[in-house]
């Protein structure tokens, strides 16, 4: 018979009887042996657990077959004390052999209170199912049963684990000393053919069991349904009790009759375990706790209660004959409804433009009464989804069927125009055009063809959304010239004419294709844009040009083809530019946007300041001088005041920066200041009054 070594607790060998282990797995006996970095399934595991009358031991066999050994010879079970005084010798642990009880013995402990004695003891000594079917296999699964049950029955009844020869106590340890278990199945004959386990526990200060934890409820019709993890704790508990209290948590009732047990055998299944309590009455509040049961037969510390209750979850009836009707340019919608035969609020409607997802509550809560409702909002190019619930006291819709109402629209779109076309060296084609005003339009199609008296076919497959179309085109062939049109579709799937017909030439050598501007914005900070840049593989770098009316075109700044927008800072107020793209390729070839911009830079609110008023006293009155840079046409409001009064408008200076205020009198001190004010309507700021006495 092989021994196997296993050592397991709290802490490492290295630290504590380092000298004494190391000598006793050196035992001549021990055919083979383990360490900790090894790992290996014992035959016989053995767990610990601290008390205050020393340290309880309960093992369990690791299969049948040791389990139906364990029954017939019994488990041998000793000890070695690691201690200061270094002796190294196993003794046997209390009586040291532990079977099974005698059938006759188990009666003084089998009872109602204690079933899982009775099954304890009739998995021992309950008589094997062999008749039927292919006995062979019905064997074994009925030892499987019986093994399986066994081992239940002694994690969850400290008598059923005593009386199956699973459990002792080990009242000779002292708390913090470390004790090396030997367990194995007593063969005097040597036909067992399990093998030794070693175990090194330690006892340690007692500490209450962590209580489990409730970690979700789900109120439900006449059920409340409690989930919590199995590991919740500091122990990896056997079963459950469900504990209830209908009085606020004064005093508890004990709901399941046997623990809720953890059936799973697949690890997929997760750490999960959930309850349902049914109820008779729902909106009624109970306090609901967990009280745990570990391998040790203990239970746990109650867990924090949960509050729960059953909700009523049944919805009213569904609205039926649920009709959409075009009504003017909306929809009616009508339903029946009987309300006698429910308790509702009112009616909720639902709106899409996609049959199963989307919807929005476009009115909320209709009277009980109601039986119609009108959208006078409906989509006017898509078609509109619709159904209708009626809604219950405790908040349940039940819905109606889904139906659709659609406009009605036979007028084509526009055809599309001003087609244009850019083509690079490489076969590149970009076709444009104009949208037409149409404000329904779904899509376009591009229709191709070699020779403009031939069949055109359809070039772009599935709708466009754009108003251009790429494509690629081959130009080693005999035809110089390739034919295009398109057309329009709106929402009702009504079809334009054919736009006018594009010749495309195909050219030898081509610049690359133009880099198109598609939104812009002047703001007081500059002008800035945005642009698609040419599609032509070549493109070296994308020029920005601008010009002042009647000037030469001068760069603002160079980009490269993933640069798709620029603020130009420099430009002056109230002045017009030119703007276009200039797209140039690696060969030096260019082309310039076919659309330029014209826009002027944004003026500021109001001009600029006058920086200067003088004013001198004459004999003729009182000069006033006024320096203003700026060069365009300007009038000037001279606004006078006396003795720090208000100022009043004394003159529109129509031309000239000088006037002579003759309207003088002495002794009176005089206050004067000006606006510009220019032709488009804008005015200055008042300039800084200036006093002068005659």
């Amino acid at each position: 018979m092989k021994e196997f070594i296993i050592l397991t607790g709290l802490v490492l060998l290295s630290t504590h009887g380092i000298g004494q282990v190391s000598e006793f797995l050196d035992n001549p006996d021990a055919e083979e042996v383990l360490d900790s970095s090894q790992t290996r399934d014992a035959d016989i595991y053995l767990f610990s657990k601290s008390t205050d009358d020393g340290l309880s031991l309960r093992w369990a066999p690791s299969s049948p077959n040791v389990w139906l050994e364990g029954n017939t010879y019994g488990y041998s079970v000793d000890k070695m004390q690691l201690d200061s005084n270094n002796v190294e010798k196993f003794i046997p642990l209390g009586q040291g052999l532990y079977k099974a009880w005698p059938l006759d013995e188990w009666k003084s402990i089998v009872s109602e209170d204690s079933p899982y004695t009775a099954a304890a003891a009739m998995t021992i000594y309950g008589a094997e199912e062999s008749t039927g079917g292919d006995s062979f296999t019905k064997g074994d699964q009925d030892l499987n049963n019986r093994f399986g049950f066994a081992l239940l029955s002694a994690d969850l009844d400290k008598n059923a684990a005593t009386a199956s020869g699973l459990s002792a106590t080990d009242q000779k340890v002292e708390i913090g000393e470390y004790v090396i278990y030997r367990i194995y199945i007593k063969d005097e004959l040597g036909n067992a053919r399990s093998d030794t386990s070693f175990y090194l526990c330690q006892r340690e200060e007692v500490v209450q069991e962590t209580a489990p934890i409730i970690s979700e409820i789900e109120e439900l019709e006449n059920v409340v349904n409690l989930s919590w993890d199995k590991y919740s704790g500091s122990t990896t508990f056997t079963g459950f009790y469900i504990e209830r209290s209908d009085d606020n948590g004064s005093t508890y009732l004990r709901i399941t009759e046997r623990p809720v047990l953890d059936i799973s055998t697949n690890l997929m299944e997760g750490d999960i375990i959930s309850y349902a309590d049914s109820l008779e009455t729902n909106y009624q509040s109970y306090y609901y706790r967990l009280v745990a049961v570990d391998a040790f037969g203990d239970e746990s510390l109650p867990s924090e209660a949960v509050i729960a209750m059953g909700r009523d979850k049944t919805g009213p009836e569904a609205p039926e004959n649920f009709i959409v009707e075009e009504q003017n340019n909306g929809f009616q919608l009508s339903w029946e409804f009987d309300n006698a035969l429910n308790d509702i609020t009112g009616f909720n409607i639902y709106k899409s433009v996609e049959t199963e997802d989307n919807y929005d509550l476009i009115s909320q809560n209709l009277s009980p009464e109601s039986r119609a409702f009108i959208d006078n909002d409906p989509d006017p190019i898509k078609t509109n989804y619709y159904y209708v619930t009626a809604i219950d006291t405790a908040g349940n819709e039940s819905s109606s069927k889904i139906n659709f109402g659609i406009t009605t629209d036979n007028i084509p779109p526009q055809a599309p125009g001003n087609l244009r076309y850019s083509i690079d060296t490489m076969g590149q084609l970009l076709i444009l055009w104009d949208a037409p005003r149409d404000n329904d339009i779904r899509g376009y199609r591009v229709y191709v063809s070699n020779a403009q008296d031939d069949e055109f076919a359809s070039e772009s497959g599935d709708y466009l959304k754009q108003t251009y179309f790429a494509t690629n085109i081959e130009l080693e062939t005999l035809t110089e010239k390739i034919y295009y049109f398109v057309q329009a579709i709106d929402w009702s799937y009504n079809v334009s004419e054919n736009s006018m017909t594009l010749e495309v030439v195909k050219p030898d050598i081509l610049p690359p294709s133009q880099s198109i501007f598609v939104d812009y914005e002047v703001t007081e900070e500059g002008i800035s844009f945005n642009w698609i840049p040419s599609i032509s593989e070549d493109v070296k770098e994308i020029q920005l040009l601008k010009r002042e009316l009647g000037q030469e075109w001068v760069s603002v700044n160079n980009f490269d083809q993933n640069t798709l927008t620029f603020l130009d800072k420099s430009v002056e107020e109230g002045v017009f530019y030119e703007y276009t793209l200039n797209t140039i390729d690696d060969a030096g070839n260019s082309t310039l946007s076919e659309k330029t911009l014209n826009l002027e830079a944004l003026k500021s609110f109001f001009l600029k300041e006058i920086p200067t008023l003088e004013a001198k006293s004459e004999d003729e009155g009182i000069v006033l001088t006024i320096g203003y840079p700026e060069k365009e046409n300007f009038t000037f409001t001279i606004y006078r005041g006396e003795n720090e009064g208000l100022l009043s408008t004394l003159k529109i200076l129509e031309s000239g920066e000088e006037f002579v205020d003759k309207d003088i009198r002495k002794k009176v001190k005089y206050q004067y200041a000006v606006k510009a004010n220019a032709m488009d309507g804008r005015d200055s700021k008042l300039s800084n009054i200036i006093s002068i006495k005659k």
